[in-house]
């Protein structure tokens, strides 16, 4: 401001320009950061959600509870039901392999979706797949006595493959202490087949023992690995008179729309500098250039800005419109 610690009457609007860019910018940056999302907010749109969980036997109040977790595809493992067939209200029973002691199902909404359906169990090992027009959804669930072994008949395919289910097996990949020999089958198992699991170790377990008191994650999902990131896996809340938490896997595209930020921007291209430099040096004389004094020196400099340049944002704003286009826009 000069030898005096005055502003100068005389000072180029050039100058005032720079203080101006430079001041609103500085002054800006705590709002700005506050107001910026740290993660982009994705357009709402519908989802495809699978739902897996041990329901250690099937009842009409837990029924009514799995119908209201609203998954497409359920697959339910340890229905305990052999002649009487296991109901979801609002869902369509595709395949079913029956047993008091297991027993394993899978329901869709929609039944249409579903092209075909195959029960490859043998011995205790309950595998249950359904096939849709470019995706497979296999239920598993294994004993915790039974030693792992796949069975040769279920093969992977090109499609998108999500291996789903209980596979009580241990192993450190999974959050186990141990990895024992079943665990060590089912990742011999996943790398043979290319699959890759989808885990988290910050999610809650999916098993809570009553006997034991602790948690463990029976419950695994694995995806063909080149489909990978299409998918998000979830642990849900605990299901009532069951030990077990429901998994739920998401499936959305991996090119996602995204919600502009609008926030609002100064437009100095439009700035009256003239004005703001007048307002600017008749305000200026009435604050004493000491450090105690930058906090009113902010507020003026933001005073004066907000009066002498246009702030704003496109809240329609659509990159790449051509010139023959933006005519048509506002009638679509």
């Amino acid at each position: 401001m000069g030898e005096s610690s005055q502003p100068s009457h005389g000072a180029p609007v050039n100058l005032w320009r720079l203080i101006a860019t430079s001041c609103i910018e500085i002054y800006l940056l705590p709002e700005v950061v506050k107001r910026i999302n740290p993660r982009p907010l994705e357009v709402t749109m519908k989802k495809f959600r699978i739902l897996s969980l041990n329901a250690e036997g099937i009842s009409a109040s837990k029924s009514e509870i799995i119908a209201s977790l609203d998954a497409d595809i359920i697959c339910l493992q340890e229905t305990h039901k052999d002649r009487v067939l296991p109901k979801i209200p609002g869902m369509h029973l595709i395949i079913h392999h029956p047993s008091t002691v297991y027993g394993s199902a899978i329901f869709t909404r929609d039944k249409s979706i579903i092209k075909t359906s195959t029960d490859f169990s043998g011995g205790d090992l309950e595998i249950l797949q359904v096939g849709m027009e470019h995706f497979n959804i296999t239920s598993v669930y294994k004993p915790p006595a039974t030693p792992f072994s796949w069975p040769l008949t279920c093969k992977s395919s090109n499609n998108m493959s999500l291996y789903i289910g209980d596979f009580n097996s241990h192993s450190t990949t999974w959050g186990y202490n141990e990895t024992n020999s079943d665990g060590e089958e089912v990742e011999a198992w996943a790398a043979a087949n290319e699959l890759k699991l989808l885990h988290d170790a910050k999610d809650p377990k999916s098993f809570q023992s009553a006997c034991w008191r602790r948690g463990y994650n029976p419950d695994l999902a694995f995806i063909s690995s080149k489909h990978y990131g299409n998918l998000e896996k979830t642990v849900g809340s605990p299901v009532p008179k069951t030990q077990y938490r429901p998994i739920f896997i998401d499936i959305r595209p991996i090119i996602r729309p995204q919600k502009p930020q609008t926030r609002p921007r100064f437009n100095f291209r439009k700035a009256n500098w003239e004005g703001y430099t007048s307002d600017l040096e008749q305000a200026i004389n009435t604050i004493t250039p000491l450090p105690g004094e930058y906090n009113n020196f902010q507020s003026l400099i933001w005073k004066v800005a907000r009066k002498n340049i246009p702030r704003g944002c496109r809240k329609t704003y659509i990159p790449g419109l051509m010139e023959p286009n933006k005519a048509q826009y506002p009638s679509l």
